[in-house]
């Protein structure tokens, strides 16, 4: 009994995982929607760089546009507001890809916000200088 109790939970944490939203930082995205060289630290000029931020749900976005809010995370953990980027969507879409450009380095904490104020799923990101 215990074990198909185990095997009953592991089914289910996998199933959640495999259709759980995600967002994705990687220096390219293709045709099919999968992200390439994915990362979570990426390494920018003095001048600026950029990378992807592609977002994948196993639903429909049904919205329009989606905003990516960006906070920047201090020594002690604290979150600072640091901008705010929208990008257009179409409402049967279920990934998305938008291009960002970092001019700093620091450690961030990227917020995915549906058209009616949902948060969607998040994530930190890392940018230093070469």
């Amino acid at each position: 009994m215990r074990k198909l109790y185990l095997i009953a939970v592991l089914f289910t944490l996998t199933l959640s995982t495999a259709f759980a939203q995600s967002l994705h930082f990687c220096e390219g995205v293709t045709d099919q929607g999968q992200p390439v060289n994915s990362s979570t630290t990426f390494k920018i000029d003095r001048n600026g760089g950029y990378f992807f931020f592609l977002v994948q749900l196993p639903y429909q976005i049904n919205c329009t546009s989606v905003k990516f809010k960006i906070y920047k995370r201090g020594p002690s953990g604290n979150l600072t507001f640091d901008t705010s980027i929208s990008t257009d969507t179409e409402r049967n879409w279920s990934w998305f890809w938008k291009q960002v450009t970092f001019t700093k380095p620091g450690n961030f904490e990227v917020e995915v916000v549906d058209c009616n104020g949902n948060s969607i799923v998040s994530r930190s990101v890392k940018i230093e200088y070469r």
